[in-house]
């Protein structure tokens, strides 16, 4: 955990800031009102050019 957050714009704009510093730094902003930490991880497919 890195901090807490009565607000979840708060949240996500300390994200935003962390991210910036090391993009390579994986980072999940979650809400306590879940009981618990479940978080899915996927492989990038990269992006799709359509047209």
């Amino acid at each position: 955990m890195i901090n807490i957050f009565d607000e979840g714009r708060d949240a996500l704009k300390e994200y935003s800031e962390k991210h910036k510093k090391d993009k390579s730094r994986e980072m999940y902003v979650y809400h306590t009102n879940n009981k618990e930490l479940k978080i899915e991880e996927r492989n990038w497919i990269g992006v799709r050019k359509y047209g």
